[in-house]
């Protein structure tokens, strides 16, 4: 018979109130193996929630369970949590060898254990030729394996991510996202990554979830928040245009926008505000000039006809939609 998988975890009604900000009610949960991309704007709580979570503040209200144990009073040093913070918050004194056996001589491993855990990741991560380095002395995303190595050193069961990854060129994000991603499937973690990059949140997730001024709007698994966002504010910040029609509020992907004949059943009448060409596609930015008085911003992008002309600013064209989900009007 096989095991049975740990629990893994579970967030109940998680508030937090200060003199200035509120955050929550906060509802989700996460199996062994699962990672959660929570999307905000700066100001929304992404952090606030990770601090929470890691036990660096107190949370006014609700549960968080890991593994069938309650932590929300737990403090951090009981809470088996690694944290990789946005500006990676390395030791500047300590050697790549040493910051990552930090974590473990803070919780007194054993020397002989610390030292073969420690050089396993160095080996791992390929910072064997890096151990003796201090931090300065090596590459941006070079330190980004430094601080992966130390938040996975002490065997967290839960791995939390506030931007890791912001500071970092695009020509090593994927490799480092790709790291995370089979270290949290390899070793049943549970895994939350915050982040306001679209792109790179979709691309490592198994749920979705959307803080907007510290309200949780929306979370499920990717197909579900892209299938129905449920608000405006969510469908904007998973990169949806959201427009009213004649029938109501509408949300589309860029990509879901045809070219029609004015008049034409269900055809909105536009003005270019930008064009570009981008290959055998249009990238366009419109405004909508039906219904009401207000400008709704559009982007589109649309195909375009090997050496057809760019559209001007001032030009007008008429489009139409295909799917896209309808939104509640409040």
């Amino acid at each position: 018979m096989s095991a049975t998988k740990p629990e893994g975890l579970r967030v109940r009604g998680l508030t937090y109130r200060s003199a200035d900000f509120t955050l929550g009610p906060v509802d989700f949960e996460l199996r062994p193996g699962e990672l959660l991309t929570v999307l905000g704007a700066n100001g929304a709580g992404k952090t606030t929630l990770l601090r929470l979570l890691a036990g660096l503040d107190r949370p006014s209200g609700g549960s968080i369970r890991l593994e069938g144990r309650e932590l929300s009073a737990a403090p951090a040093r009981e809470r088996n949590v690694g944290l990789v913070f946005q500006d990676l918050a390395l030791f500047p004194h300590l050697t790549v060898r040493e910051n990552v056996a930090y974590g473990l001589r803070a919780r007194r491993w054993a020397e002989a254990e610390l030292d073969r855990r420690v050089e396993a990741l160095l080996l791992e991560f390929r910072l064997v030729p890096l151990a003796d380095r201090l931090p300065a002395a090596v590459s941006g995303g070079e330190q980004q394996r430094v601080a992966l190595a130390r938040a996975l050193a002490p065997r967290p069961r839960i791995l939390l991510f506030d931007e890791p990854l912001s500071a970092a060129d695009r020509r090593i994000r994927q490799p480092l996202q790709r790291e995370i991603v089979d270290r949290v499937r390899r070793e049943d973690l549970v895994a939350v990554y915050v982040t306001h990059d679209l792109e790179e949140g979709l691309g490592i997730a198994d749920r979705v979830a959307v803080l907007h001024d510290g309200r949780w709007v929306r979370e499920g698994t990717v197909e579900e928040v892209l299938r129905d966002p449920a608000s405006r504010v969510a469908a904007e910040m998973l990169g949806f245009n959201v427009f009213r029609t004649a029938v109501g509020w509408r949300a589309a992907v860029p990509s879901a926008f045809r070219p029609a004949p004015a008049g034409s059943e269900g055809a909105m009448p536009a003005r270019v505000e930008r064009a570009r060409a981008d290959g055998l596609l249009l990238r366009l930015s419109v405004s909508l000039l039906e219904p009401g008085p207000e400008e709704q911003r559009l982007e589109v992008v649309l195909p375009r006809e090997e050496g057809s002309p760019v559209p001007r600013p001032g030009d007008r064209l008429a489009l139409v939609v295909r799917g896209g989900p309808r939104l509640p009007d409040g």
